[in-house]
């Protein structure tokens, strides 16, 4: 008894899909769109706008921006190039590869005072190294401590492993725009 039930459930099941039917898609018309007449050229048109623009967000000027000056003491050689990499807060502090812009600059006279004009204010942290053999990267020992001079914001000096960015941020803004950096031996 229950095959027929299942049997004539499918049948009802067939007939109502059959009894279903598509709808038919017609073609469309083709209609002609009345020409629009032209307005003579001697007539101005006024267009109201039908929303009001947002008015323009000022713009913050590069050069309205104080530049941030690095002085840098203690160096070892007064001639080798000086490496300096600045990372902000989602950078990766201090790796080779984190950070935000990378600078190299030449002593002078042994005595090496920067000027960053190209960032915005902002909390930094900055890591420094003297390349004394000019290879581009810091030279380290076997166990990884660096065997060039180099140097943290805030003048902070690791003591077992590497700073945090916690450790040698500071604040760069209109006010606080110079800091001052001595390299460690």
């Amino acid at each position: 008894m229950t095959v027929r039930i299942l049997i004539a459930l499918i049948i009802t099941v067939v007939i109502s899909l059959s009894a279903c039917k598509s709808p038919q898609v017609e073609e469309a018309e083709t209609t002609t769109v009345p020409t629009v007449p032209t307005v003579p050229t001697d007539t101005t048109v006024s267009v109201e706008p039908v929303t009001e623009a947002p008015p323009p967000t000022p713009a913050v000027k590069t050069d309205s921006i104080i530049p941030l000056t690095v002085n840098i003491t203690n160096l070892e050689s007064p001639t080798a190039p000086v490496e300096l990499s600045i990372y902000g807060k989602g950078n990766k502090f201090p790796a080779p590869d984190g950070q935000l812009k990378k600078y190299r600059f030449t002593p002078k006279n042994g005595k090496l005072s920067a000027q960053l004009s190209n960032i915005s204010y902002g909390e930094f942290a900055i890591a420094i190294y003297q390349d004394n053999n000019n290879s581009g990267d810091i030279d380290k020992n076997a166990l990884g401590i660096p065997k060039e001079r180099y140097a943290f914001s805030n003048n902070f000096k690791p003591t077992i492993k590497a700073p945090s960015f916690s450790d040698c941020k500071f604040a760069y803004n209109a006010k606080d725009n110079t800091i001052n950096i001595a390299m460690l031996k």
